[in-house]
């Protein structure tokens, strides 16, 4: 007598494409959040980057300011003869770096000599529609050159306060020895030219002396 009833029929062709699915969309959700997720490490990376060096440079410009004191302790300076000066110092290193300072420095330079300082416009691109002072990544920071993803207004103020306390301690020099209007004529000089060339040199990565 023959049977009627029917083997069951085999379903694993049918469940393996959806364990597969099933993978593939698991494995999706996975690598989406790990994207995601270290995106927003890297964003955070780069905040705290941006606060470190400001926080530095701010330490830098008081330093610049500090020279004051030096001043008045060891050379018997008035003091507010002193704090004049390098306040004074401190404020003529932002308005002539930014005004043009900063670009001859650190814009791509010409020939290697000297930084282009009509990049991005004056006063440090402010007025420019894609300038990011504050958001974008300056060039010579990006991955191709140091990596570290500074703002331009990051950059540019601790390179403005290394500039400031270079120039105070040169102020040391010329203690009584030089008007307090000259010297402010020697800052505008000072920021523009006779510090930022040797900049665009040695540590603009388009200078001649940094590529030999």
């Amino acid at each position: 007598m023959t049977s009627n009833v029917k083997p069951p029929k085999n379903n694993k062709n049918h469940v393996e494409p959806s364990i597969n699915g099933l993978r593939s969309t698991l494995g999706n959700i996975v690598l989406s959040f790990c994207a995601i997720f270290g995106g927003l490490i890297v964003v955070a990376l780069d905040l705290i980057n941006n606060l470190w060096i400001l926080l530095c440079g701010l330490l830098v410009f008081i330093m610049a300011i500090s020279v004051g004191f030096l001043e008045v302790g060891e050379l018997s300076e008035r003091f507010d003869n002193a704090l004049l000066k390098t306040t004074l110092i401190t404020c003529s290193s932002i308005i002539f770096m930014a005004f043009i300072g900063f670009n001859i420095a650190f814009a791509p330079s010409i020939s290697g000599v000297i930084g282009n300082p009509l990049d991005n416009g004056l006063l440090l691109g402010v007025f420019s529609s894609g300038s990011g002072l504050l958001s974008g990544v300056f060039w010579l920071t990006g991955a191709a050159y140091t990596n570290t993803n500074l703002a331009t207004g990051t950059f540019f103020f601790f390179e403005a306060a290394c500039a400031s306390v270079t120039l105070a301690l040169v102020s040391v020099v010329v203690l009584n020895k030089v008007k307090l209007m000259a010297f402010v004529i020697y800052s505008a000089v000072y920021f523009t030219i006779i510090w930022t060339i040797p900049v665009a040199w040695i540590w603009n990565p388009s200078g001649w002396l940094y590529t030999l």
